[in-house]
């Protein structure tokens, strides 16, 4: 304990001399405004590589683009659903 206290405040000094030398980051030169780009005149390679993900995903999936969704009684009656009886 003896030993614990001095080596404790000493950490603390270093530290807050550390920190007061410490200068911040100088700040990044402005940026000169671009001049104006060119217009896209279509779908940009990003565009285009994400449709294709699209289109494998629901191509191995198995899942029909063009297809609409089927009515709820179908589908429930397709998960095996029960209906009730009737009285």
């Amino acid at each position: 304990m003896n030993k614990m206290l001095p080596a404790l405040v000493g950490a603390l000094l270093i530290g807050a001399f550390s920190i007061s030398q410490a200068q911040a980051p100088a700040k990044p030169a402005a940026a000169k405004p671009a001049a104006a780009a060119p217009a896209a005149k279509g779908p940009s390679e990003t565009d285009k590589a994400e449709d294709r993900a699209v289109a494998n995903y629901k191509r191995n999936k198995g899942i029909k683009m063009d297809a609409k969704p089927a009515a709820m009684g179908a589908k429930d009656a397709a998960m095996g659903a029960k209906t009730p009886a009737k009285k």
